[in-house]
């Protein structure tokens, strides 16, 4: 048994804290000590939360039922507090969830039309910042052949580091710009990075700095910056 009794709500009604992994042994679980409770206690009812739904178990649920009502609940389309009783669902039941269903698909067509339409804006924002940036310097020329080797290399290696070079390239330059400008790495290196990120780049910024520290001519002072100022 993976669960606890914690605590006696009521005269027929416990909590427990259960240790299933999958919520169909969740629900086993808590039908088999319901079923043990019945012996001694009359209508024993067992209450576990799994993922944030409330969920009441007596000896007599219907576990598949259960189990739909957690899913419907998880999706929203009913409260996040289920059984112990359940039933078939109705016509009813069943146009509310698609209701809700189409509304939910809706809203997530508009906020990633509306995320699409922020990331261009975005990138054209970059476009136009980088237009007249320095190219990126680096050390000397032999961390420019470096620099290519483990692009390639990490690319071949892993397609998500795509955007990780570009980023780098646009992060030095702008950096470079703004430093031409008159303002120092401290006072650049954030706006910059903010600007170069289109892709959320976020968490690939360590391996971005530790790669730009030892082979952009700034580097040493980006680690500096970064180890001082714990931005990221």
């Amino acid at each position: 048994m993976n669960a606890c009794l914690s605590k006696k709500i009521n005269k027929n009604r416990f909590a427990i804290e259960t240790k299933a992994d999958h919520i169909k042994d969740a629900i086993a679980e808590a039908i088999s000590i319901a079923s043990e409770k019945e012996t001694s206690i009359k209508h024993a009812e067992i209450e576990f939360a799994f993922n944030g739904v409330i969920i009441t178990i007596n000896a007599n649920s219907n576990r598949k039922q259960i189990y739909r009502d957690y899913c419907r609940a998880r999706k929203g389309y009913i409260a996040k507090m289920i059984g112990p009783n359940t039933a078939l669902l109705t016509l009813k039941d069943r146009q509310s969830d698609n209701r809700i269903r189409s509304r939910k698909k809706r809203k997530t067509q508009k906020e990633q039309r509306t995320a699409e339409v922020a990331r261009q804006l975005h990138a054209a924002q970059l476009k136009e910042a980088i237009k007249n940036a320095p190219m990126m310097i680096f050390k000397d020329e032999l961390y420019i052949s470096k620099w290519k080797q483990l692009k390639i290399r990490r690319i071949r290696n892993d397609q998500n580091t795509k955007y990780l070079f570009p980023f780098m390239t646009n992060w030095a330059r702008l950096m470079q710009k703004y430093m031409q400008d008159g303002e120092t790495l401290d006072q650049c290196a954030k706006k910059a990075f903010a600007m170069a990120d289109t892709d959320d780049i976020d968490i690939e910024c360590y391996t971005a700095i530790s790669i730009l520290s030892e082979l952009w001519i700034y580097g040493d002072q980006l680690k500096q910056w970064h180890n001082l100022s714990h931005e990221f």
